[in-house]
């Protein structure tokens, strides 16, 4: 998954916090989350995020 949002202090703390959050994904559970690449253009910051789900049953 790739995410693209503003520079700032929130997102460091959020990215910084992923790997501990619980993320709700409809249907799935969140069995593993990776931040990959970060790079910041400008005033925007480019994230690849893995996230490893299981389908509900």
């Amino acid at each position: 998954m790739n995410l693209v949002a503003d520079a700032s202090d929130a997102l460091d703390a959020w990215l910084g916090a992923l790997a501990e959050l619980e993320l709700p994904i409809a249907g799935h559970l969140v069995a593993d989350i990776e931040l990959g690449s970060a790079t910041r253009e400008g005033a925007l910051v480019r994230v690849a995020v893995a996230v490893l789900t299981v389908e509900e049953c």
